[in-house]
């Protein structure tokens, strides 16, 4: 009778080394797929939060063009929060220490954003509005020139920020 000389269990061996390979790649692949999949979230949720700054910006760049100068008026406004609320309403100009914070269509799942007026000179205005979406934020910067043009300035007259009232 012949015995077998083959080595005893080397099929399950080179199986397992095998497996272990493919679990390897497979491992890595799954890690690159989900380095991608957070980068994509990320940037989504950093332009959500652009977009909302810059709502924030929008809204207060036009209760500016409503109420600029009672805004510039209020002395409270240099340095605070702007709640914009109260100036497109008509309502008294209010400005405070902490962030009025806005939810795009009051939902409190959506991007949010608030607004602060940095600095106020003469007629010089800077705005930071900061958009939020989670845990991302975007700042935008804003400085410009709010014109006076009010009676009894005339037409080529000058409006205080280089320009000619028209």
């Amino acid at each position: 009778m012949i015995k077998n000389k083959r080595p005893q269990g080397s099929a399950i061996l080179t199986t397992m080394f095998l497996m272990f390979g493919i679990l390897t790649i497979s491992m890595i692949g799954l890690d690159i797929i989900m380095g991608g999949m957070a980068a994509r979230r990320a940037q989504g949720s950093s332009a959500r939060a652009f977009y909302s700054a810059e709502s924030g910006a929008e809204r207060a760049l036009s209760a500016f063009k409503l109420r600029g100068d009672d805004i510039l008026a209020n002395a409270d406004c240099n340095g605070s929060y702007f709640d914009i609320d109260s100036a497109e309403s008509g309502g008294p100009i209010v400005c405070q220490t902490t962030p009025e914070i806005y939810w795009l269509l009051n939902n409190n799942a959506l991007p949010s954003y608030w607004v602060k007026i940095e600095n106020i000179n003469a007629r010089t205005v800077e705005l930071i509005a900061r958009g939020s979406f989670m845990q991302t934020n975007r700042d935008l910067y804003i400085r410009f020139c709010l014109p006076s043009c009010a009676p009894p300035k005339t037409s080529g007259d000058a409006d205080d920020c280089g320009g000619m009232c028209k």
